[in-house]
């Protein structure tokens, strides 16, 4: 029996690993070490900063867990073949293993420590092998899949029914080679996305060509012939005339992808292409066409020989002029940019006054997709204002899960309140919060800002948070607000207007008698203060193992959170699920507060939400993810502002691909690339692409 491991129970895997002070203390894992052992920076003021600094360590334990995680998941399905060497049982391969990371000096040191670490997890003995699955067997990973043949002799693939895959855009080399197998066995039929109708597969991107033309050039020079080539010229290798520049700029991922598929089938291929032209005759039918018959750029002057008249003049060839089918809207902000394509909507769907009615569009023939960097900007913003624009019925996916329920963001706040500064701001945003004083309706969240005002409580939970600053008097937090609250509470009859302060051998206080928000507001206060900040102390300075937080997170929402209606609940529901897979990321190693509300803070983030039904309540809204290139008549693409779109393709210091591209490599900036060219291949009528074109702060033009 066999169990893949999952990117969840590798992250905790990882993290074990990591708080194992013998395995960290080895010498080939000395970098590691020092990481996440390093001297704490230049420490400022009071031993409140101190107390953060201290969990440095922590946070730095799990990040580095979260990305190996994801970078070993990634070897597994595009570097398979090194994976396989890694293991100390190592399978024969037909595929050349390519050692360029550990040749390459700037990760030879990173490649060494992350085979190491890697083999503490998977190899005999490993810490994987002592912590078996709950039914029993053995975990392995996808690649044993291919390689292990010991493995695959106990899995009947024959006996499969037919198998069929929608929606991909390209996939790793790993993907490619578990379709060969099933392929072997059974009947598999794979339906994806090629932009081309013809063969494109020897089609270089702007960077290959230059690459070549530009090596062309210097062997050229060499040999000592003469090279002319305008260097000053906007496109000096003729970039644009030699190829459609829509797929050389967009396409790599998908030419890739055709290419390896071919390999697999032979080029069996069924094609189901339709022309462009059937749905109107604007610029982006034009550039659809171009694009799947792989035609050079179209200028005016292509299109004007066809008629015999001249073009382009002294100015040399024109593009093709604008048309309604493709619009560049630039926006002062974000909340403008989101009403401008609200009032766009109501305006092609035949809603506003003038409106042109022989283009009325139905509300589902329309999508609103948000570049994902931005979308926990533009997704509760598109939220407000189609609410606000007589309420404009849309279904939203990808929702943040704290800004998606009231549930979710008060939990968010209950594990973040122990690493903050107890500042007033932040306890009273928690006391307020609709999900704390819910079940308590004579409560006003104003109320509790008159009495901290009143106490003159700035920040720290107590006078320690204070130490090392000028304050030498117990003022100013929390705890002796509280306690001047209870003092007042044994006095009696009107306020005195007693300025005396009560001293004993615990400190001295000035009383703070009843007032007018009465002696129950005042208790009440007192109380939820005390229990959160009892709390946050309990999560900051404790150590269990993540079943043990897991359980006690639970009683936090059983103490904290109250529901309103059935909605809330299943969100209190969901959330006591999602807490509950902490415990999949436990190993019985004991890990600080720190460690465990980051983790739940991730469990909480991904939940995300939504609102309405996909593709069936009005106007679809969701974030510019891959394998989401499903046709509308009409398409907005938000967020496309400078810096944002496409992601940066930066090097990552410690991704060992990085030392050699192979075929199937996708950086962030190429899956951008492309999924806008899937965005503009699956507009049937209009595409809008908007960003923001002036600065959030200073308001210069971006």
């Amino acid at each position: 029996q066999f169990t893949l491991v999952d990117l969840d129970y590798l992250t905790g895997a990882i993290l074990a690993v990591l708080e194992e002070e013998a395995i960290i203390g080895l010498p080939e894992l000395k970098p590691v070490r020092n990481y996440l052992l390093k001297e704490k920076d230049e420490l400022v003021g009071s031993a409140f900063d101190i107390n953060l600094a201290a969990y440095g360590a922590d946070l730095r334990r799990l990040q580095l867990a979260s990305r190996l995680a994801y970078l070993y998941q990634e070897y597994i399905f595009s570097r398979p073949e090194m994976i396989n060497t890694w293991r100390d049982s190592q399978r024969q391969t037909n595929l050349p293993y390519s050692d360029a990371a550990e040749k390459d000096p700037l990760l030879a040191g990173t490649a060494a420590w992350q085979k190491s670490l890697w083999q503490f997890i998977f190899n005999s003995g490993g810490i994987l092998e002592s912590n078996p699955p709950e039914r029993g067997g053995r975990w392995i990973t996808l690649e044993q899949l291919i390689f292990d043949e010991q493995l695959i002799r106990h899995i009947d693939l024959k006996s499969l029914p037919p198998v069929y895959i929608f929606g991909v855009s390209y996939v790793a080399r790993l993907f490619q080679m578990l379709f060969a197998r099933l392929g072997e066995a059974i009947d598999l039929k794979i339906y994806t996305l090629n932009p081309c109708a013809e063969f494109w597969e020897d089609l270089e991107t702007h960077r290959e060509l230059f690459k070549r033309l530009n090596r062309e050039k210097l062997t050229e020079g060499k040999k000592g012939k003469q090279v002319a080539i305008d260097d000053s010229a906007d496109d000096p290798f003729g970039l644009l005339q030699a190829d459609t520049p829509a797929l050389r700029y967009w396409g790599r991922p998908g030419r890739e992808h055709i290419r390896l598929l071919g390999e697999l089938t032979d080029c069996d291929f069924h094609s189901a292409f339709t022309d462009p032209l059937r749905y109107g005759s604007g610029l982006l039918h034009i550039l659809q066409q171009d694009m799947l018959m792989r035609e050079p750029e179209r200028t005016l002057a292509d299109e004007e020989k066809t008629s015999g008249s001249k073009a382009g003049g002294l100015d040399g060839p024109k593009p093709l002029p604008p048309d309604k089918t493709i619009r560049l809207i630039a926006a002062p902000s974000v909340r403008r940019e989101v009403e401008w394509v609200a009032d766009e909507i109501w305006r092609l769907t035949g809603q506003q006054e003038g409106s042109d009615h022989s283009e009325k569009l139905r509300f589902s023939d329309i999508a609103v997709i948000v570049n994902s960097a931005e979308g926990d900007t533009y997704l509760p913003q598109i939220e407000s204002v189609f609410s606000d624009c007589h309420n404009l019925p849309c279904s939203i996916s990808d929702l943040p899960g704290s800004s998606d329920s009231s549930i979710f963001e008060a939990m968010a706040l209950l594990l973040k309140l122990p690493f903050g500064r107890f500042s007033r701001a932040e306890m009273l945003t928690l006391m307020g919060h609709p999900a704390l004083i819910g079940s308590m309706p004579d409560l006003a969240a104003d109320d509790f800002v008159k009495l901290a005002d009143r106490l003159n409580i700035i920040f720290g939970a107590d006078h320690q948070d204070h130490s090392g600053t000028y304050i030498d008097e117990d003022v100013f937090n929390w705890d002796q607000g509280i306690k001047r609250l209870a003092l007042g509470a044994f006095m009696t009859g009107d306020k005195s207007g007693d300025e005396r302060i009560y001293e004993s051998e615990a400190g001295r206080w000035l009383v703070e008698e009843n007032w007018g928000t009465g002696s129950a507001t005042a208790a009440r206060f007192g109380l939820l203060a005390r229990s959160l900040l009892a709390n946050a102390r309990y999560m900051r300075d404790r150590c269990l193992t993540l079943s043990e937080w897991s359980i006690y997170f639970i009683s936090v929402i059983e103490q904290f959170l109250k529901t309103a209606d059935n909605r809330e609940e299943q969100d209190r529901l969901r959330l006591i699920s999602t807490i509950n897979d902490l415990v999949k990321y436990d190993f019985q190693r004991q890990v600080s507060g720190r460690t465990a509300c980051e983790l739940a803070l991730r469990l909480i983030d991904k939940l995300g939400g939504s609102r309405g039904q996909y593709l069936t309540e009005g106007v679809v809204v969701s974030s510019f993810l891959p394998m989401r290139a499903i046709p509308f008549k009409v398409i907005f693409l938000l967020g496309l502002g400078e810096g944002l779109f496409p992601a940066a393709a930066r090097r990552d210091a410690l991704d060992l691909r990085a030392a050699k591209r192979r075929a199937g490599d996708v950086d962030p900036a190429e899956r951008d690339r492309y999924m806008f060219l899937e965005t503009l291949l699956c507009a049937r009528e209009k595409l809008y692409l908007s960003y923001v074109h002036r600065d959030a702060q200073t308001g210069d033009p971006l």
